[in-house]
């Protein structure tokens, strides 16, 4: 099967990869924050968290996995077709197989 179009980019898995032809600058003077004001404990408060929400009572975990490109492939294309990213897709299916075999170990 053909690779998928889409673009590739370092698994966050693995950890950020600088590109080449990326400049790092640096400052010469540190930021000053004296001027920004102390939060209230109302506004401490109200304060949500940022990211990714947890599906389920549990975080996801991050692992890295090598799987053939025609698996992917067809992962890819299932959840194009399903509307969904491809893995939520994964954990789905492999989800439904840990529930196969709990039940039939009952």
């Amino acid at each position: 099967m053909p690779p998928s179009k889409r673009s590739t980019s370092v698994s966050s898995a693995r950890g950020a990869r600088p590109h080449k032809n990326v400049k790092t600058t640096s400052r010469e003077t540190p930021i000053d924050f004296s001027d920004i004001p102390e939060l209230s404990a109302e506004q401490l408060a109200r304060m949500r968290p940022v990211g990714r929400p947890t599906l389920g009572e549990q975080r996801r975990s991050l692992i890295a996995i090598r799987l053939d490109p025609a698996v992917i492939h067809a992962f890819r294309l299932e959840a194009d077709r399903r509307g969904i990213g491809y893995q939520s897709l994964i954990s789905e299916v492999l989800a439904d197989q840990v529930r196969k075999w709990k039940k039939r170990a009952a």
